[in-house]
């Protein structure tokens, strides 16, 4: 526990300015992107939360690139991979340090950061006095949904990134972004193609039709069986990130191997 302790403070004191410059940048740009909703809509004299609550998974998203960077961008340098792999504790130990302050630190920090901005956000529009309409499409157990599926889909994204950080080894950042662009892009053509096969309305789910009354509750019907939309969903939900850091971990493995 103490070498893991001393790993642990190392890494952040030697990322000390780079986290630092992260948080900084996102207590920056978030109010920013917040302001500018806000007079955007200002005129109307009505305000939609989920103009700020939707600016969460894209910014989360760029907070777990960054992150994925900021942890294995010393496969770049072969003096640093040498630093890297000569230090005394297990590769373990040094994984899981970067997935802790990389992955699970940065996602409590920022998470906690954005719904504060968010909570001020709301209050200053409300001494305004303007009309704040609610979730509009979101009640309170969709917008976890969609909270949950945001975090989830930074996962996935920051594991992605994780793995193909480890394979390449000039212009991994680069390199690495644009496999995820593809990634991206096939997996759309996927779901079109399966759109084909099932017959289906929409491309991400297995959906014939949904309903929606007056109350904004909704109901969806599926074409295809609900076991095999539960079967697919888990699998990219749990087993695409899993799979992603478990390659990492091997990648980071093979590092201290050659």
């Amino acid at each position: 526990m103490k070498q893991f302790y001393k790993l642990f403070k190392k890494e952040l004191n030697e990322n000390a300015k780079n986290l630092t410059y992260i948080f900084i940048a996102t207590t920056l740009i978030v109010p920013a992107i917040m302001a500018y909703s806000y007079f955007i809509r200002a005129k109307e004299e009505v305000f939609y939360e989920v103009n700020f609550i939707s600016i969460y998974p894209f910014t989360i998203l760029i907070i777990g690139i960054l992150s994925s960077y900021l942890a294995f961008r010393f496969v770049e340098k072969k003096n640093k991979i040498i630093a890297e792999i000569s230090l005394p504790a297990s590769i373990f130990q040094k994984w899981l340090v970067k997935f802790i302050i990389y992955t699970v630190f940065h996602l409590i920090s920022y998470s906690l950061l954005f719904f504060l901005m968010y909570k001020i956000g709301i209050f200053i529009i409300e001494k305004n006095n303007i009309s704040i309409e609610p979730y509009s499409v979101f009640d309170k157990d969709s917008l976890e949904g969609f909270i949950v599926a945001s975090i989830i889909t930074y996962f996935m994204i920051q594991s992605f990134f994780y793995s193909s950080i480890l394979t390449f080894k000039r212009f991994t950042f680069l390199k690495s972004l644009l496999a995820v662009s593809l990634s991206i892009f096939l997996f759309i053509i996927f779901n079109l193609y399966l759109t084909g096969i099932l017959g289906r309305e929409d491309i991400f789910f297995v959906t014939d039709r949904i309903t929606i009354d007056s109350y904004g509750s909704y109901e969806v019907y599926y074409k295809a069986s609900y076991a095999f939309y539960i079967l697919k969903s888990n699998l990219f939900v749990v087993g695409l990130p899993l799979l992603f850091y478990m390659v990492s971990y091997f990648k980071f493995k093979e590092k201290e191997a050659r």
